[in-house]
């Protein structure tokens, strides 16, 4: 490579101003470039060195029109220093550099970026919990914080000063004050270059800056700093406080005549800055620190702690080898609480052991490090150092012209760098390499890593991988309407990044258009809110927002966000810039889940993994109900369903809920939950079922269950309540799941199995379970099942307290275990003890506050669907009462109450002919109410009666009928009969009977509902369709209720016998091996697949390509934990031996030939014959398709037609040929053929006239490879 060498003479010309220009091959090798701009274009290449550090400072690279930046390679990685610092401000004119803006470096048209850090471990687990530290007297010999020293002037700007005496023992703690003017400045460093004059050799001395420390203009700190450097024992300008801005963090520790340390932070792009300094001494350790927060006295302090030295430099075991990490490299200590932010930065003092390492300050959180029950919560441990880094240049404070400094983050600059890749770009790798203060709040499209429209990307390479990204102002990684088209063509790969302490949603896949992304193995941490024109943003910041289902998420963690950790949430079509491009209309919502496997989520405010929610518009605004329902053509609405497998999901600590899914045929396959309110509430979507298989759930771990209030644990305040799973309105389906964990106290309500608080939808009637197993005795170690309270003693139940008819399915007993009637054959059904849905088949549980029946049950719908004027849904009261009613006992009548509930639901008994209910609202009757049967099939029907308003009469309604069977009685077609009998005995759905107000109906099927395990189709009622009425009243009238209600009749005090009095006890038992996620980091090395077909030799406008690309992934297996990756190229590319494939055409018809006699036309009068071709086909083109022989007939050629003549029949057609390429396919990717002929044509019958052969085109790849 030709190349040009800058040089230290070489380095006196170029200017802070100058723009270089690079169109040939360049060698960096000049320790530091200061310069305006650096373009890299017309095949120009910048290649940096390597033998020592390069540091370059500039507003902007830009690489285009076949230019490359290049930083080591993936076979010679770049092992020195690099720091790219990215400069600018934001002005009026954001983009004087062009639309990256500044602070950049950007790839387009065609250019390169190649950044090949050195390869070390990105992420490991701990391998045992680390505590945090331990401020007993046998670890603590003195803490500053623990005195009544600490409230000292803290207030104030300046230095806090501590003397401990040769045997450290407390000796003085002054503050000195230095605000904002010169002359108080100097009084302030007078004062305590005396109070250092004082001290004696062999003493402790501690300076720790509190708050900041102003230094105005005029004042001269020459003198200060120099008695400080003498006293300490440095070299003149050794002192780290020369470096110090108005809000850095400072601390010095020294023994007077002995060793010393000083640690200086900058809080330039940071909301804070901690310092701190340590020493051995005596045999003990101690640390000054100084935590500045700017412009929040109160959150600033200054503490020195005396230790025992075997709690002050802790050491961590890992489960990975991290030999490749040093001493000095920041690392993350992930929150492994409720609390998102416990995550901690640290410093690695030593490497100990292949696995071990020590580190030079205690943490201030326990962090976890056990796998309990089948759930790994391992903390996470990070690398942030990178040899190569690249940075925004920040500003002190929050410049005016950043317009946010009154929004999050405060006072701080948040106008980062940014890397942008566009459309037409021809490569970039970025691996090993750190970001930091990267991003730009206010402005879109600006952010650390930015692949920006680049459309689809098939056969180039977009490789993200082991990369650490943190303190950023807007996101870590944004795909934005950038797109593979398959696994093996993907579009972005996004490998083993860390990112931390990040603003908004952190990797971010815009618009919905970016299919086949792929993200393995990546971890995101402290993902925080930030106000912004992106909605979600502001308050429900998401470390993974994925908005395409054709997406691979393998191996992630989202370990802490003030929102969700993942959240899939997919637009109708893409929405902003990406419109119309990847997929149309509705496809998303129809198309399945590419693989999800392995992920882990914990540490989040609003919930774990969140499904749900439609994607409005690319502002972030989202619609309730993702109405999600795979097909295997998603645009065909018969088209059969796909199953969506969730495998492995590890969920832990996210406070509010760990798993919401709004589906959708889903599986949730091995899923572990944990120490969350709710583990898993899976809502309705669409008619499709969700199932969860061999799953393990606990509610309170005992090894990390350490904190009894909020951040380390729930507090009652807010909510109090923590369930394992939790039936929403469904229906779900249960198999092979383990719960442990799930015991009440003072504090919590438990159950394993429960029923949503606060909600308004109700629970299927037909959910149910199977093999469930429980690790404790139910009623002394915990609840297998709470149905929600029936008052509102815990904080944070409101008015929908409860699931009012609450109900599932036990199919083989594993969670009740006590048969009432061994003749009975049915699931056993759970309900609300209420007396409305009790018989002489049901036991009471008082623990649980549920009866168990051995009895079908049902829910009626009722459902107001049109209002007179003056009403609407939402100011329509639709408080009512359903009573069951005895054929045989008039007097026997069981009140269901609804207050203030929306579209209640009223458990009905089916099959049941002794019984019947009738309805009422209390207050009003609405235009038009439909009323469903769920749960209602064959040989399971009830009869119900509607209470219509006074002094109606049968001309003033109508009455509507749709069956499950598809077929709609309009009101013409309903019969009126004379009894309820005649009523109860249709199976029709036509009879109606009419008296005293009330109208009764039957609901009821002929088909059988299907209830095979882990099918699309297992909805409330058989075919999806339950049975339904509808009532229309033509006139508004007045209206009370139809019948009244006693206290008795509506009693939810049980009825029944309890089950105490059965001796019926549940006892614990474990759960099989295979259950649950367990191991996270089970490790595998990884083989590649198969190669991929060869790209096309054509491009999208038709012209011809000279070089074609396959692909293969290491993914048979995927490498799992520290296994191995893949060695050798997952990419080949070679020359196209062909243009563009060209498809056949027929060449039209031939005119008829001359009548003819011989050959097939023998024992005819004669024939004639037209034919056509297919031409034009070339390099695997497609052949034609369509007929190619014809014959017509033509007489008295041959003969002449006797009275014994036998006219010819066409044959059947042939079966179609196998795939052949020679002879007429040659060109083609195949062509078939089938032919039929003229049989018993005789004595000069007539011939056959049709079609003789047709051909179509197939695929035998015919064009080869090579």
């Amino acid at each position: 490579m030709p190349s040009i060498y800058f040089t230290v003479e070489i380095t006196f010309i170029i200017q802070k101003s100058t723009q270089v220009v690079i169109k040939e091959g360049v060698l960096l090798d000049v320790a530091s470039l200061d310069v305006y701009s650096i373009e890299i274009k017309d095949e120009g290449r910048l290649v940096f060195n390597q033998g020592h550090d390069i540091n370059i400072k500039t507003r902007g690279i830009f690489v285009k029109n076949y230019g490359q930046l290049v930083i080591g390679s993936d076979t010679c990685r770049h092992t020195d220093n690099v720091h790219i610092q990215l400069e600018g401000t934001r002005t009026i004119d954001r983009k004087s550099l062009g639309p990256e803006g500044e602070k950049f470096i950007a790839v387009t048209d065609n250019g390169s970026l190649q950044i090949h850090g050195e390869d070390r471990v990105a992420w490991t687990k701990l391998s045992g919990t680390v505590e945090r530290f331990n401020a007993s007297a046998e670890n603590v010999y003195y803490r500053h914080l623990d005195t009544s020293n600490a409230e000292l002037k803290t207030a104030q700007d300046g230095f806090g000063v501590h003397i401990l005496d040769a045997d450290l023992e407390f000796l003085s703690y002054d503050v000195f004050n230095m605000p904002l003017t010169v002359s108080r400045v100097n009084r302030g460093m007078l004062k305590m270059a005396n109070k250092l004059n004082e001290v004696e050799m062999g003493q402790v001395v501690s300076i720790s800056l509190q708050n900041r420390w102003y230094r105005p203009e005029g004042g001269d700190y020459a003198d200060f700093y120099k008695i400080i450097e003498e006293l300490v024992g440095m070299e003149e300008g050794e002192l780290l406080l020369r470096k110090q801005t108005e809000f850095d963090a400072f601390s010095l520790l020294f023994v007077v005549g002995g060793s010393y340390d000083q640690s200086l932070d900058h809080q330039i792009g940071k909301r804070e800055a901690e310092a701190k300094s340590s020493l051995i001494y005596n045999n003990k350790k101690i640390t000054a620190v100084s935590h500045v927060r700017p412009y929040r006295n109160q959150n600033s302090y200054v503490d020195l702690r005396v230790l025992n030295p075997d709690v002050g430099f802790p050491e961590i075991m890992v489960t990975h080898d991290i030999r490749s990490w040093r001493a000095g490299d920041e690392i993350l200590f992930t929150s492994t609480d409720y609390a998102f932010d416990h995550g901690e930065v640290r410093t690695i003092k030593e490497i100990t052991g292949e696995k071990s390492f020590t580190i030079t300050h205690e943490l201030n959180y326990r962090h976890f490090g056990e796998i309990e029950s089948g759930v790994d919560m391992r903390g996470e441990v990070a690398l942030l150092s990178r040899n190569i880094k690249i940075s925004g240049v920040m500003q002190r404070g929050c410049p005016e012209e950043n317009e946010n400094c009154d929004n999050k983050p405060k006072h701080t600059d948040t106008y980062g760098g940014h890397i942008k890749i566009f459309d037409s770009f021809h490569s970039v790798v970025i691996q090993g390499a750190e970001m930091f203060f990267m991003g730009q709040t206010i402005d879109e499209g600006f952010y650390p890593i930015h692949f920006h429209m680049c459309k689809n990307i098939t056969g180039k390479t977009a490789v993200v991988k082991r990369n650490s990204i943190h303190h950023t102002y807007r996101r870590a990684i944004t795909i934005h309407g950038t797109f593979g088209t398959s696994v093996e063509a993907p579009g972005v790969q996004l490998t083993e990044n860390v990112a931390y302490w990040t603003l908004g949603h952190s990797f971010f896949l815009e618009d919905g258009a970016e299919s086949a992304t792929i993200l393995r193995r990546n971890l995101g941490a402290e993902t925080r809110n930030v106000n912004n024109d992106f909605v979600t943003d502001r308050s429900k910041a998401t470390t993974y927002w994925i908005t395409n289902p054709k997406t691979v998420m393998i191996d992630n963690v989202a370990a802490g966000s003030e929102g969700f950790g993942m959240w899939y949430t997919f637009p109708l079509e893409p929405v902003g810039m990406s419109k119309g491009l990847a997929y149309k209309y509705e496809e998303a919502k129809h198309t399945a889940l590419w693989t999800f496997d392995n992920n882990v989520v914990h540490s989040n405010e609003k919930g774990g993994l969140n499904f749900d929610f439609i994607l409005q518009d690319d502002d972030g605004h989202i619609a309730a109900c993702m109405r999600y329902e795979t097909r295997q053509d998603p645009f065909d609405e018969n088209s059969p369903g796909v199953k969506v497998q969730l495998n492995r999901l590890t969920a832990y600590k996210n406070l509010d809920i760990n798993v919401w899914l709004r589906g959708g045929w889903f599986e949730l396959y091995q899923l572990s939950s944990a120490e969350s309110k709710k583990g898993l509430q899976l809502a309705r979507g669409s008619t499709q079922s969700m199932y969860v298989t061999k799953s393990i759930f606990v509610g309170r771990s005992e090894g990390n269950s350490e904190d009894s209030s909020y951040p380390g644990g729930i507090t009652p305040t807010e909510q109090g309540q923590i369930l394992g799973t939790v039936f929403h309105d469904g229906p779900t389906y249960f198999k092979s799941c383990w719960f442990t964990g799930f015991d009440n106290d003072d504090t919590y309500i438990s159950g394993a199995i429960g029923f949503a608080p606060k909600q308004k939808s109700e629970s299927s009637v037909v959910s149910s379970v199977s093999d469930m197993r429980f690790g404790f005795i139910d009623g002394e170690g915990g609840n297998r099942v709470f149905d929600g309270l029936v008052d509102n003693s815990i904080q944070g139940i409101g008015e929908f307290n409860v699931d009012e008819s609450a109900t599932f399915q036990d199919a083989d007993g594993s969670v009740t275990r006590c048969p009432l009637d061994s003749e009975w054959k049915g699931p056993v059904q759970l309900v609300k003890p209420g007396v409305h849905a009790l018989t002489d088949k049901c036991v009471y549980r008082d623990n649980w506050n549920m009866a168990v029946c051995n009895d079908r049950y049902g829910k009626v719908s009722v459902q107001p669907k049109g209002f007179f004027p003056g009403t609407t849904l939402n100011n329509f009261d639709q408080s009512g009462q359903m009573r069951r009613r005895s054929f045989d006992d008039d007097t026997e009548i069981y009140v269901e109450d609804a207050t203030n509930q929306k579209q209640p639901e009223y458990m009905v008994m089916l099959g049941r002919d002794e019984y019947y209910y009738e309805f009422q609202y209390t207050e009003e009757f609405p235009r038009i109410v439909r009323l469903l049967g769920f749960g209602v099939e064959k040989n399971r029907s009830v009869v119900v009666g509607a209470c219509l308003p006074e002094d109606v009469t049968k001309d003033d309604f109508k009455v509507f009928i749709k069956t499950p069977d598809d077929i709609e009685f309009g009101a013409d077609q309903m019969k009126y009969v004379d009894t309820m009998e005649e009523v109860a005995s249709d199976t029709s759905m036509r009879k109606l009977y009419f008296k005293d107000r009330m109208v009764y109906f039957r609901l009821s099927s002929k088909k059988v509902r299907n209830e095979h395990w882990d099918r699309s189709d297992n909805d409330h009622c058989p075919g999806a369709f339950c049975p339904r009425v509808v009532i229309h009243t033509y006139k508004k009238m007045k209206y009370t209720p139809c019948f009244t209600t006693t206290d008795e009749q509506m009693s939810n005090s049980k009825v029944m016998e309890s089950v105490e009095d059965l001796d019926c006890t549940l006892p614990a038992s474990e759960p099989e091996s295979d259950w649950g996620a367990r191991d996270t980091l089970a490790s595998e090395d990884g083989s590649w697949g198969q190669w991929s077909g060869w790209s096309e030799c054509c491009n999208e406008a038709g012209g011809d390509v000279v070089e074609r690309t396959r692909y293969r992934l290491c993914d048979d297996p995927a490498p799992r934990g520290s296994g191995a990756d893949c060695s050798g190229e997952s990419i080949q590319k070679g020359p196209c031996p062909y243009g563009c494939a060209v498809d056949g055409e027929l060449s039209g018809w031939s005119g008829y030939s001359d009548c003819y006699c011989d050959g097939n036309a023998v024992g005819s009068t004669g024939v004639r014959k037209k034919i056509q071709e297919c031409v034009g086909v070339a390099n695997g083109g497609k052949y034609c398709k369509g007929d190619v022989v014809r014959y017509a007939i033509c007489r008295n050629k041959c003969g002449t037609r006797g009275d014994d003549a036998v006219d010819g029949v066409l044959s059947q057609w042939s079966e179609w040929t196998d795939c052949f390429c020679d002879g007429i396919a040659e060109g083609s990717r195949g062509a078939s053929t089938r032919t039929r002929t003229c049989e018993g044509t005789a004595n000069y019958g007539d011939f056959c006239a049709g079609t003789f052969e047709s051909v179509r085109h197939c695929d035998a790849d015919c064009v080869p490879d090579q």
